[in-house]
């Protein structure tokens, strides 16, 4: 549990270096809605 909280910190830290572009952003919501559609479909 410990090695999964600092390889986490440690990758907050270098994605916060550069700011979010707006595709990023958004890309990552799509991705998000697509599991979530999966999820419904598979069920």
């Amino acid at each position: 549990m410990a090695l999964l909280y600092l390889v986490t910190e440690e990758l907050l830290v270098e994605a916060h270096e550069k700011p979010d572009s707006p595709l990023i952003s958004a890309m990552f919501f799509v991705g998000f809605l697509a599991i979530l559609l999966l999820e419904e479909i598979m069920a």
